[in-house]
């Protein structure tokens, strides 16, 4: 409880300056859906640069076939909204936006319109985004073959050529389309930084992976890490997330976890630029040391710091990577400090977070990111006291079925990709039949009758739940479920073992699941 407290009083230190957080409302029409009207559901797709997650709007389309769905956005973005079919539309979007699509459900791809605003610049955006995805198909087995079997040097020089290629594509498309300057922007973005995406995730393909030290990387100055602009773009953001990453593998390579303790003096600095109510009289004393050798002064003055420190002893313990992000500079410093700062509010991991909060504030120089931080910490702490209304539901659902492990699906009567993994599903149930494993199958976004319907024809076997919007919605949040189907594997004492689960069809997961069957409790 003191813990709380403490966390709380510092929440009072950090007050809200208010940022304005425009919405963007997406409404339409959908003509001929009197014949898909259980396929109801609208949503929307943000990739949130600063969260470094994937938000989920939904709503339901209505049985004359019009919808609409608003949700916040403090800066221009690509985003992705799915409707009827699970038919993508891409869209480029502004704060305060009130875009209008319209299509015919039997031919939603050829009869896509737009209006209101930005109307030219989605209009020209749907035809890119198909011939560009039917483009990088054609050598997509090639592309994939060379980033799994050729050397880094290789690859870097294959990417680098199937950059200058696409840049070629796009050029073309510019001079047959009438296109908008936002849309040359995203445009050259998307090229740029999905390469660089791509070069990031060559690493992650390979073992053992590039040492991040390594020339490879050279294309950090190429591709520029500080760009505020490219967050229109999702691959600008992707990169981003695996530079955060390569910074802490550095940091784990070059043995800083193990380093020594921190010089003397860095600390002082640390506490004189972080610690709260210090007084004149300890300001002064640690200036003194910070400026003498600490045998030449009283044993009061020790005392005195000793105190300080005790008092502070946080500060001194910020973990290795936190602080390696911390020193990169800009935009980018205040997104990997975003988002390092956002995984640990969600995993509750609060040992050190008021400190690292406190850093934040202080550099963090984005006021829009720095409030959505602070709003997420706030909601954080809350839930240290109450657990969540997801968590409630989870753990009933685990208590019932104790003792034995659990394999959870959340799934929808709408998802292509869910039904065909239904006979994988009734494959592994019957093989483990004899077994203490219990198939819980999470239904979400779905009508009820459907729901009921669609268990039978399919001859689902397992235990079924139909989730309300609201405990969709949490579930989702709390285990960042961004698409479905979904798997979470629960061990025979109730504790979650995996939170991204593999495919039923995936003959690991039978491994896995007889591992945790193995288990004493």
């Amino acid at each position: 409880m003191k813990k709380l407290f403490q966390l709380f009083s510092l929440w009072l230190l950090f007050p809200l300056t208010a940022v304005a957080q425009d919405s963007v409302t997406i409404s339409g029409k959908i003509r001929n859906f009197e014949k898909y009207k259980e396929d109801n559901i609208i949503q929307i797709y943000v990739k949130d640069i600063v969260l470094d997650n994937v938000i989920l709007y939904g709503s339901k389309i209505n049985p004359d076939g019009t919808f609409k769905i608003s949700f916040p956005k403090d800066s221009p973005q690509h985003i992705f909204f799915r409707c009827i079919l699970d038919y993508p539309i891409s869209l480029l979007v502004n704060p305060g936006d009130k875009v209008f699509v319209s299509m015919d459900a039997k031919n939603a791809e050829n009869s896509l319109e737009f209006s209101g605003d930005g109307a030219q610049t989605n209009k020209v955006l749907t035809p890119f985004y198909r011939k560009f995805t039917e483009y990088v198909g054609v050598n997509m087995t090639v592309f994939q073959s060379c980033r799994k079997d050729s050397s880094a040097a290789v690859f870097k020089k294959y990417r680098y050529n199937m950059l200058a290629e696409q840049t070629s594509f796009y050029n073309q498309f510019v001079k047959e389309y009438k296109t908008t300057p936002q849309f040359k922007q995203w445009a050259k973005y998307f090229l740029e930084y999905q390469c660089a995406a791509d070069l990031m995730s060559y690493r992650w393909e390979h073992e053992p992976e590039i040492d991040p030290r390594s020339d490879y990387f050279d294309f950090f100055e190429r591709f520029k890490l500080n760009n505020p602009e490219a967050a229109i773009s999702t691959s600008y953001g992707e990169y981003l997330h695996d530079y955060g990453n390569h910074i802490m593998i550095k940091v784990i390579l070059e043995g800083r976890n193990n380093a020594p303790a921190p010089d003397f003096h860095v600390l002082i600095d640390r506490v004189l630029d972080l610690a709260k109510n210090l007084s004149d009289e300890e300001k002064a004393t640690l200036l003194k040391f910070r400026k003498n050798d600490s045998i030449n002064l009283a044993s009061k003055d020790t005392l005195i710091v000793k105190n300080v420190f005790e008092k502070n002893k946080g500060l001194l313990t910020i973990s290795p990577p936190f602080d390696a992000l911390t020193k990169t500079s800009g935009y980018l410093r205040d997104v990997l400090m975003a988002n390092y700062l956002y995984h640990n509010i969600k995993n509750k991991q609060s040992d050190k977070i008021a400190y690292q909060m406190e850093l934040f504030q202080k550099l963090v120089k984005d006021e829009k990111i720095k409030h959505k931080i602070l709003a997420e910490y706030k909601a954080g702490l809350e839930n240290l006291n109450h657990p969540s209304f997801a968590e409630g539901i989870l753990k009933n659902l685990i208590e019932k079925y104790k003792g034995k492990v659990i394999y959870i699906d959340f799934w929808a009567t709408w998802c292509g990709p869910c039904r065909e993994e239904m006979p994988n599903s009734n494959k592994l149930h019957h093989e483990l039949k004899d077994k203490d494993v219990v198939f819980l199958y999470l239904g979400n976004q779905s009508e009820e009758k459907k729901w009921k319907s669609l268990i039978a024809e399919l001859n689902i076997q397992g235990e079924h739940y139909l989730l309300n919007n609201n405990e969709y919605n949490e579930l989702a949040a709390k285990f960042k479920i961004t698409g479905i189907p979904h798997y979470l594997l629960i061990d025979k004492q109730g504790r979650i073992r995996d939170e991204d689960a593999k495919f039923p069809g995936m003959p690991e997961l039978k491994t896995d699941i007889l591992a945790l069957l193995n288990e004493n409790i």
